[in-house]
């Protein structure tokens, strides 16, 4: 349960790590312990093997798995043995398998997900859940989707996360800017608005008051392939395993972007974004328009003390959607404790967790009753709370246009070879038919193994 923070990373080699695994991680205070539950978890019992569980965060998403997995080992009598990681925790986790140590029950992203899946590292998760007649239809059909390969269902899913616009309510007013709709099928509020509301929103500044900007995202996230596909474009066609930003429609997006990620005064200067990617900027009241998920959100409710809220992704000829991607938990091929490895993931899914992480607000939750409950959206409960349409991050997920990440194999290598593709249209170094030519010959040789 990562928190949603891009600090440095910690330096940790793989033999150093392998050489500490094996140690158990010392006690944290806990404050609140939750029952086991789920069908198989109920009534004490002794594994003959202490389960070794991994799983990522900073330190306050460790102690909150810790709390967790205590409470479950009291209550199933099974023992977990806690390895944490902070900082590479994908490299770390192959490290592990590679070396012929893995872990039974492991956290799981999209990153450590499409390597460890093609190499046939996990367990299925299909037969089980058949076995213990589990409710699949409590969890939101698309965060399901994610995980699954050839029917199989191999990751159970904690939560996901979809993108939005925070806006400033007032700079818009002042503006005289329509507002960005919270609702995924209004009309309007279309790319061309979009990067009007960007520079009309765009104040240079006096002596006398600061500059106001017009927008700002941190450019190395994947948000312009939302972009790209509500245009009419594609990124990645998975039949034809063809990199096809380089087609009109793309190309059209791509443009638009730049068009206000080059234009002098509406970004940010980078020492007001590097430190935090723009929220301080925003609750100074000195931003416009930002792109997010939720997991910004309480930040934001907690530093900006001025009237703004969220509203939806800019749509086009493609129609409106939003990208959107995962977090789960994963049982090891292979484990000897395969059984109550299960029982650990059906735990950390279960519905008194996710509503702990509710409060946190770091995910949407995968079971649609908490997150659609006013513990994840708080709003529900106090009309004077902003934003008030946090909604819209879980109403896209049931029965709107999510983009997923493609399904291929080597998905991780191809979005490096894109970002290091797209990096000269957010300096203005090259003209975006250029820059979409050269990812496409970066990334289509590594999507097709070359």
């Amino acid at each position: 349960m990562p928190a949603s923070s891009h600090g440095r990373p910690r330096r940790t080699s793989r033999r150093s790590f392998l050489r500490s695994i094996g140690m158990a991680t010392s006690g944290l205070a806990l404050t609140t312990l939750l029952p086991a539950c789920g069908p198989t978890a109920a009534g004490p019992q002794q594994s003959s093997k202490d389960l070794k569980f991994v799983g990522s965060g900073d330190a306050a998403a460790q102690a909150r798995v810790q709390a967790y997995l205590s409470a479950f080992q009291k209550s199933s009598g099974l023992s977990v043995n806690f390895i944490p990681i902070q900082d590479y925790y994908t490299e770390n986790v192959l490290a592990m398998t590679g070396a012929g140590v893995p872990p039974d029950v492991l956290y799981v992203s999209r990153a450590e997900f499409d390597v460890l899946y093609p190499a046939n590292k996990l367990t299925e998760l299909t037969s089980l859940l058949m076995r213990d007649h589990t409710k699949l239809n409590a969890y939101f059909p698309l965060v399901l989707k994610e995980w699954q390969r050839n029917d199989k269902q191999m990751i159970m899913p904690l939560g996901f996360r979809t993108l939005g616009m925070a806006y400033n309510t007032g700079l818009f007013q002042q503006s005289q800017v329509a507002l960005p709709p919270p609702d995924w099928s209004a009309q309007g509020w279309a790319i061309a608005d979009f990067v009007n509301a960007v520079i009309k929103t765009t104040y240079p500044g006096t002596p006398a008051k600061d500059p106001d900007y017009g927008f700002y995202v941190d450019p190395t996230y994947l948000v312009w392939s939302t972009f790209v596909q509500n245009a009419g474009g594609v990124v990645v066609d998975e039949q034809s395993h063809t990199v096809d930003v380089d087609k009109p429609e793309a190309i059209g997006a791509l443009a638009a972007l730049a068009s206000v990620m080059t234009k002098p005064g509406v970004l940010p200067p980078k020492n007001l974004v590097s430190a935090d990617n723009g929220l301080n900027v925003f609750a100074n009241g000195n931003l416009s328009l930002t792109i997010t998920d939720p997991s910004t959100i309480p930040l934001r409710q907690r530093d900006a003390h001025f009237f703004w809220d969220v509203g939806v992704m800019p749509g086009g000829p493609g129609g409106r959607g939003t990208t959107g991607t995962g977090s789960g938990y994963g049982v090891v091929a292979g484990s000897k404790v395969a059984d109550n490895a299960w029982k650990l993931v059906q735990y950390l899914t279960s519905e008194p967790v996710q509503t702990q992480e509710a409060r946190v607000g770091q995910w949407i939750p995968s079971l649609q009753s908490v997150a659609n409950s006013a513990t994840f959206l708080p709003e529900l409960a106090n009309p004077d709370l902003y934003p008030q349409h946090m909604k819209l991050f879980v109403d896209v997920i049931n029965g709107g246009k999510v983009y997923l990440q493609p399904a291929v194999s080597n998905w991780p290598a191809v979005l490096n070879a894109l970002e290091a593709g797209i990096q000269d249209l957010w300096t203005g170094k090259a003209q975006p038919d250029a820059v979409a030519a050269q990812m496409k010959k970066l990334a289509e040789p590594i999507l097709n193994g070359k």
